[in-house]
């Protein structure tokens, strides 16, 4: 039984004991306080109500709050992300030949050694020409592993050249270099006994997300 009830129960015993003036006085103070105690019920229930708002709007707002912060990281991550990416994608270059003319003598070879550290997309690119020397004024191209280098150096044919062009006055090359390694771009004279050869050419091993460098 709530206590407004009990109380006014209490009240109306009294009053059924009284006399008329009494019962009256009675039933007036039983009115008031059960007023008031009515009062006091709803007020409660207001402030029920109120803290349940209160704890409906922090609670919308905690939500708000999360969704920014996850829309923020989010955020950040991505740009985290794309700056990995497009740093990965830059190209980076390292001159193998840069001459505007060297001379390469008569059975002999210029060797242009470059390191890739990892696999990448690598290619090796470039223009060589000779300017002068001999009647075919010609010289072999060679992309080589260090190991094919090497039996080359020795009189070996190469087993896998990566690259390779008959005896020509200008060479063009474009060529994939995807894995890690000791490469060696030579341009080669050896067939020659007795003329020397000028030779001119701009050659680059450009890499997407490597930096090529020399040994």
């Amino acid at each position: 039984m709530r206590t407004h009830q009990v109380a006014a129960f209490v009240l109306v015993l009294t009053v059924a004991g009284c006399g008329s003036a009494e019962r009256k006085v009675a039933e007036a103070r039983a009115d008031s306080l059960q007023r008031v105690l009515q009062h006091q019920q709803d007020s409660l229930k207001g402030a029920s109500a109120m803290a349940r708002h209160e704890d409906s709007l922090k609670t919308a707002q905690a939500t708000v709050a999360k969704r920014r912060a996850d829309s923020l990281k989010a955020a950040r991550e991505k740009t985290v992300a794309d700056s990995i990416s497009a740093e990965r994608s830059r190209p980076r270059d390292l001159a193998l030949m840069n001459t505007t003319g060297v001379t390469i003598h008569f059975q002999n070879y210029s060797d242009y050694p470059f390191v890739l550290d990892s696999p990448a997309d690598c290619a090796v690119h470039g223009r060589i020409e000779v300017l002068s020397g001999g009647e075919g004024k010609d010289v072999d191209v060679w992309l080589l592993t260090a190991d094919d280098f090497t039996n080359w150096k020795n009189g070996h044919a190469p087993s896998t050249p990566l690259f390779h062009t008959p005896r020509q006055t200008v060479t063009t090359l474009n060529t994939g270099v995807p894995q890690a390694g000791t490469y060696h771009l030579v341009v080669s004279n050896m067939f020659s006994t007795l003329s020397g050869k000028t030779v001119k050419g701009q050659v680059t091993d450009t890499c997407r997300g490597l930096q090529p460098r020399q040994p």
